[in-house]
């Protein structure tokens, strides 16, 4: 009688080879990380910005967050991220989670909402990191512009950093919220 031992170990060798071919082995079918930082909130002392996520498992009390100058928040792809701003004081003596970001009359709204699927690119694209600056306020809210946009590759390629500028009229927005 024969030994099925060897038979078997070739079988499983061979199984073993072959599975790792289903393996994604490299980010080439993966999207970007994404982030997002605001860049001269420090020349708005008195204006606070808060980012709110929506989507899938959040609830009220984490969705809302206070946006420090220059840090960056991730943008998940199920959770879009919406900006308002609000005076300090009025923040400070109502509290966060006591404010209706929604229909509040002291609240301003933002032109922004950062969605990941508007994000078309892949690999060699790892990173997208887009900063955003304050241009002012108009009747309509906060006025917030993509001033620059940086992607960085896994290909060994240097980073490719994009400038933008303010395409709107500057005059016409104040510097104060109101």
């Amino acid at each position: 009688m024969k030994n099925p031992t060897v038979p078997i170990l070739l079988l499983l060798l061979a199984f073993c080879l072959n599975a790792k071919s289903d393996v994604i082995m490299s980010r080439e079918n993966t999207r970007p990380s994404v982030y997002v930082s605001i860049q001269n909130l420090d020349s708005y002392p008195e204006v606070v910005l808060i980012g709110v996520r929506e989507g899938l498992a959040l609830t009220k009390a984490n969705n809302y967050f206070r946006i420090k100058p220059g840090e960056q928040y991730g943008i998940q792809e199920y959770a879009p991220l919406k900006f308002y701003a609000v005076s300090k004081a009025y923040l400070d003596k109502t509290g966060i989670s006591n404010i209706d970001w929604e229909t509040n009359k002291n609240v301003v709204k933002s032109n922004l909402v950062i969605d990941s699927k508007i994000f078309k690119e892949k690999a060699p694209i790892v990173e997208i990191i887009m900063d955003y600056k304050i241009a002012g306020f108009d009747d309509k809210g906060i006025v917030l512009y993509r001033s620059q946009q940086k992607y960085s590759y896994n290909n060994g390629k240097p980073a490719l950093v994009l400038p933008f500028e303010y395409k709107g009229d500057l005059i016409k927005l104040h510097q104060n919220i109101e």
